[in-house]
């Protein structure tokens, strides 16, 4: 979660900041979680700006891009195997490594390096993403087929909503979560923001793309493409 007031909503956003430290010391009710979650996409300029990268906070550029390089990864994974796929993403070094390593790595290679604010948000919904769909691959054998499963039905679309989902979150608690431990305390923060968590999970649980993404090119136009308009879809679900 944030750990900076360096990051803190703009000082025009005196209504959502208020309202989001005035229910903070408490869990509030999954209406008043949803609401809080609107307003913050409100003042960040909506979903249809958020997604093409003219929101107030963070361009959305890399998660876009991280989402269009996992899809091209389990693609690759579907169509070629685990281990074709890491060597040919230079990352052969990974080839039999244990589940956690090998996740590392992935995350590591679709959620890029860079040091910004928003590629900070974009990686870390990305490892808690790769942790919660693998959480029961034991091997690089289970590993295989929990990615490979992905390209089974919409579940790469599920997959690319459930990533934006914690991205949004991520958002919401790298612009709340300094103004929130210094008002309520880290174990108040923290239990607010797992509420939004909650919120942002359950309004998104049963959401579709319902388009077939088995055959996009995740690295050209048409994957750009279909990367804003998951992330868009995701938060339009709050607004």
């Amino acid at each position: 979660m944030g750990t900076s007031a360096d990051y803190s909503a703009p000082p025009n956003w005196s209504t959502v900041k208020s309202d989001v430290t005035r229910n903070g010391g408490h869990a509030p009710t999954p209406t008043k979680a949803r609401e809080l979650v609107r307003d913050y996409i409100s003042e960040n300029g909506g979903s249809d700006r958020m997604s093409s990268g003219r929101g107030q906070l963070g361009n959305g550029k890399t998660a876009r891009n991280a989402a269009r390089s996992l899809g091209g990864f389990v693609s690759a994974v579907a169509r070629d195997g685990l281990d074709t796929a890491l060597r040919n993403n230079g990352l052969q070094d990974l080839i039999g490594k244990s589940v956690t390593e090998t996740l590392l790595g992935i995350v590591s290679l679709c959620g890029g390096s860079e040091g910004d604010i928003d590629s900070v948000d974009a990686r870390n919904a990305l490892s808690k993403t790769m942790d919660e769909v693998c959480k029961d691959a034991r091997s690089p054998e289970e590993l295989e087929t929990t990615l490979t499963d992905q390209m089974h039905g919409d579940k790469l679309g599920g997959l690319m909503i459930h990533y934006f989902g914690n991205y949004l979150f991520e958002q919401f608690c790298r612009v709340f979560f300094g103004q929130l431990v210094q008002k309520h305390g880290d174990v108040k923060a923290n239990s607010f923001l797992n509420s939004i968590s909650d919120v942002i999970k359950s309004g998104l649980a049963n959401e579709t793309v319902n388009m077939d993404l088995t055959k996009v090119n995740w690295f050209g136009r048409e994957g750009n493409q279909m990367a804003q308009t998951i992330l868009k879809n995701t938060l339009v679900v709050f607004e």
